[in-house]
């Protein structure tokens, strides 16, 4: 019996210069990767993940240009149905030379949530906390109020956002963006 799972969103990046050392702990690790393959983009492919790589890009910062991430890999999308042992081992393999903070998000067919998160040298399956919160009536932009889910004063929701709740303004943060809305409660509430 194998469980499905679905990949949701991620926020990945193993440097260009860090590829090829990863791909030979990959191969030392037991992990089914053929003997011949000679780039990390191919045996991740080999074992069902779709990596995205930065080609030659260029930002503009002020007048000048400069090249950022050409070849990193910025994008792991497992392109499988099912979990197996071989795709933690292949997280566990490649997790020293995969950036700090980088993250992949998973659905399971019971609808449940996790994230492999990476600290730069290993990684760690967490779970989201399932919160249930009171409504409060939320005035927005349109003039119009609707309900959305309230915190008593701090919560992280299933996506990784922080919720704040003080006087008057809800502020919810998530990774580098931060959003701040005006609130009411009712009157009645």
């Amino acid at each position: 019996m194998s469980y499905n799972i679905y990949s949701r969103e991620q926020k990945i990046r193993i440097a260009a210069n860090k590829k090829d050392a990863a791909l030979s702990a990959l191969k030392k690790s037991g992990v089914r990767v053929n003997e011949g393959t000679t780039s990390l983009e191919d045996a991740l492919e080999e074992l069902g993940w779709g990596p995205d790589m930065v080609q030659q890009k260029k930002y503009r910062n002020g007048k000048k240009r400069k090249t950022l991430g050409a070849g990193d890999i910025v994008g792991l999308y497992f392109d499988r149905e099912h979990l197996t042992d071989e795709v933690e081992d292949t997280l566990d393999a490649i997790a020293p030379f995969v950036d700090a903070g980088s993250y992949m998000e998973f659905e399971g067919e019971d609808m449940s949530v996790w994230r492999y998160l990476f600290d730069g040298e290993k990684v760690e399956e967490i779970y989201p906390t399932v919160d249930w919160m009171k409504p409060l009536l939320i005035h927005t932009v349109e003039d119009e109020y609707q309900m959305v889910p309230s915190v008593e004063r701090v919560a992280i929701n299933a996506c990784g956002a922080k919720i704040i709740i003080t006087s008057g303004v809800i502020t919810i943060q998530r990774d580098d963006m931060r959003t701040e809305v005006p609130y009411k409660r009712r009157a009645d509430g």
